[in-house]
């Protein structure tokens, strides 16, 4: 019997060895323990245009899987279009899931891949530094398809990322398909198996590069390896106080690629924060806001006074101490 479901099953898209002529992608299934098969076709990118391919994915052993229960198909890409802000490709993924009593059923949404890392206190997208400039939409669960077409759509012309806490499937819908990276703000009162899932849902957008947590999160990262991807983890801590000694530890913050600093209006980090840290820092500083709010066009040029100010702070005698992976208003 096969059906289409009306509840979409929860999938981990993860990109694995990759290089520009090759790529595996594994898809692995987060709730239930059944088979799949299916394809990846594509790429399809708004901005650009390229003759499609169709890989097939492969049911990996659950030991190869490499996790208990999930099961997990493997697709090899050829010439893969790489999701970036330049051009966001993405691919339609087709599957038909099986349970254990026989009953399939068909599922397809459009997909992405993002060689998105971090090397030497700096961000890596598609094999080159990449340094955000971000701003802040506030919440974002409450957006709707065409106000958040129209956010996104002001991003790309201003070529910043946005922050926003816990973006609305239309804000990552849009942003996939227009190449405006996303950080999303996880909040600290959603702990446990719900933070787990909003992590996972937002996993799967190409755009959500990076997600924020606070400190009641920490002892969740473990559980988010099989299906994080190559989305960013960063850490919020207060620039206007010294930074704690796990900030300083390389070892004490497993599963955190980078550490999200917020300092007041108008304001500089402590003193402390002078030295180095073990990992990328992205500075944040909001913008005071009036009655008539600020636009997206002065929140860009706010990332380039934030920038300015952060390089005088830290010139040494012959060069800055360090520089900040990103900026952010």
């Amino acid at each position: 019997m096969s059906s289409v479901d009306p509840q979409p099953p929860r999938l981990a898209v993860i990109l694995g060895r990759a290089d520009d002529m090759r790529a595996v992608v594994y898809v692995r299934l987060l709730d239930a323990t059944v088979s799949l098969e299916g394809t990846l076709r594509g790429p399809r990118c708004r901005h650009a245009a390229t003759l499609p391919t169709t890989a097939r994915l492969r049911m990996l052993p659950p030991p190869e899987a490499g996790v208990t229960g999930a099961a997990t198909g493997e697709a090899i890409l050829v010439e893969p279009g790489f999701w970036s802000p330049e051009l966001p490709n993405r691919y339609e993924l087709a599957v038909c899931l099986t349970d254990g009593s026989g009953r399939s059923t068909n599922h397809s949404q459009m997909v992405g891949v993002c060689r998105l890392g971090h090397r030497n206190g700096a961000f890596r997208l598609d094999g080159r530094r990449y340094v955000p400039r971000v701003i802040t939409i506030g919440d974002g669960r409450g957006l709707q398809a065409a106000e958040a077409a129209a956010v996104v759509a002001s991003a790309r012309d201003a070529a910043v990322a946005v922050w926003t806490a816990m973006p609305s499937e239309a804000v990552c819908e849009a942003a996939d398909a227009e190449g405006v990276l996303l950080v999303a703000d996880l909040p600290a009162e959603l702990t446990g198996e719900q933070a787990g899932r909003e992590v996972a849902r937002l996993a799967v957008h190409p755009s959500v590069g990076f997600v924020v947590v606070k400190p009641p999160h920490l002892e969740s990262l473990a559980a988010w390896r099989s299906f994080r991807g190559t989305m960013q983890l960063g850490l919020q801590l207060e620039g206007d106080a010294a930074p704690t000694s796990v900030a300083k530890q390389p070892g004490g913050l497993e599963g955190i690629d980078f550490l999200a600093v917020v300092v007041s209006q108008a304001g500089l980090p402590h003193e402390a924060w002078r030295q180095p840290a073990s990992l990328p820092v992205v500075i944040r500083r909001p913008l005071p806001r009036g009655a008539g709010g600020v636009t997206m066009q002065e929140q860009r040029r706010g990332c380039d006074r934030l920038q300015a100010d952060m390089a005088a702070w830290l010139a040494g005698d012959a060069a800055p101490l360090w520089e900040p992976a990103g900026y952010a208003v």
